[in-house]
């Protein structure tokens, strides 16, 4: 946590730095709006773009957890909405709400939504017996 709030309070003092020196060249040297203005705009399109990277970065799921499934849905066999049997197959693999969200392009909240409808749908009241009925009914099937 310190090395953040060092790393954070560095580049503040520098971009303040920076608008000081751009603001000395544009009134005794240059005397220009449109460069100083300019330059202040590249500054704060620089820092936004950096903050907007590092919100959007997402953490990685490690490739051996997503890459084989030894499960596939039988969609004959159920009631379930493309999404949700594409839940419960995530589900089956052993992944948690957040990892599933992640795959899937979602949010965790309607991972949770999904979640509850397989639940109701399958009649069970956890993750495990709702894969355990899942596989006994043949909704999931084993790939060989």
């Amino acid at each position: 946590m310190l090395r953040y709030i060092l790393i954070y309070g560095f580049l503040f003092a520098l971009i303040a730095i920076l608008l000081v020196v751009n603001e000395y060249w544009f009134w005794y040297k240059i005397k220009s709006f449109n460069s100083y203005g300019m330059v202040v705009a590249a500054i704060f399109l620089l820092i936004g773009l950096y903050f907007g990277n590092k919100r959007n970065q997402t953490t990685q799921i490690p490739q051996e957890q997503t890459s084989n499934s030894d499960y596939e849905i039988n969609p004959e066999l159920n009631n379930l909405s493309k999404r949700e049997q594409e839940v419960l197959l995530q589900m089956s693999k052993g992944l948690t709400n957040l990892e599933i969200a992640t795959q899937l392009f979602i949010s965790e909240s309607t991972v949770k939504t999904h979640t509850s409808r397989i639940f109701e749908k399958l009649q069970v009241k956890n993750r495990t017996t709702a894969l355990i009925k899942a596989k006994e009914s043949g909704i999931i099937k084993e790939v060989l």
